[in-house]
């Protein structure tokens, strides 16, 4: 888990360049074991979400961002999310027939999130991507020119699913929109290798880790390793 401190290739993205060894909070590079867990094959939907807040349906579309009843959900806060996965296990397990085992919906840990993420990639060797060391042409959305906003008029897609997935099966987890673990926001710590680390039970004020870039972010921050954070109470059009 985190980066190896392995200089980047400076044609990656403008942020490489200044930053060849990665943002300091991707280090020390630490071994991770997780336990076996799920996860959504798909970034939660407009239409998903909105069986839960139907009043989010105000906001498709703002400014030109997620229209479609199959757009990855944006403007969801981390209290939102956190939300809807309690509504989801509530609604799930009523719904279940006699004898059916019962399921907790969570957000995923920020190392489970990784260890997806990494769809196996980092098995024999260290790769930024699940990718291998770059981004298909074919798989970018804003994300070789770091647009961020879009020009007036003009509309971004974050359909899930468009792209491939990687080995474990899962989409979007390079770009698309970014997303919320369940994890405070703090440094690694220093030590020995670590199972299904919690994060920390104390972390800055307010602030949880999100991960994996969103439609506008250059290709230095859609890094596997690569970490963020936010206000839990923020939403946004990442």
């Amino acid at each position: 888990m985190g980066f190896s401190n392995t200089p980047l290739p400076p044609h990656l993205s403008p942020a490489a360049k200044l930053f060849p060894n990665g943002d300091a909070d991707e280090q020390p590079h630490h071994q991770v074991s997780v336990s076996e867990f799920m996860m959504g094959k798909y970034e939660v939907t407009n239409v998903q979400f909105e069986q839960y807040m139907p009043s989010h349906r105000a906001v498709r579309n703002r400014l030109n961002f997620s229209k479609n009843d199959d757009d990855a959900v944006l403007w969801v806060s981390w209290h939102d999310a956190v939300g809807y996965c309690e509504w989801l296990t509530e609604t799930y397990n009523r719904n279940i027939p006699v004898g059916t085992a019962r399921l907790h919906f969570r957000l995923p840990t920020e190392a489970e999130w990784e260890y997806a993420a990494r769809g196996n990639s980092s098995s024999t060797k260290y790769e930024l991507f699940w990718t291998g060391n770059s981004v298909p042409t074919e798989m970018l959305n804003h994300n070789d020119e770091n647009a961020g906003l879009p020009k007036p008029g003009e509309f971004t897609p974050t359909q899930v699913g468009r792209f491939k997935p990687n080995s474990f099966g899962l989409y979007d987890t390079l770009g698309n929109v970014e997303e919320w673990t369940n994890d405070l926001y703090a440094p690694y710590t220093a030590g020995g290798p670590q199972t299904d680390p919690q994060g920390p039970s104390v972390g800055l004020t307010n602030l949880r880790v999100s991960r994996g870039g969103s439609h506008g972010t250059e290709l230095y921050y859609l890094r596997t390793s690569n970490r963020a954070a936010a206000i839990s109470d923020e939403r946004s059009w990442f």
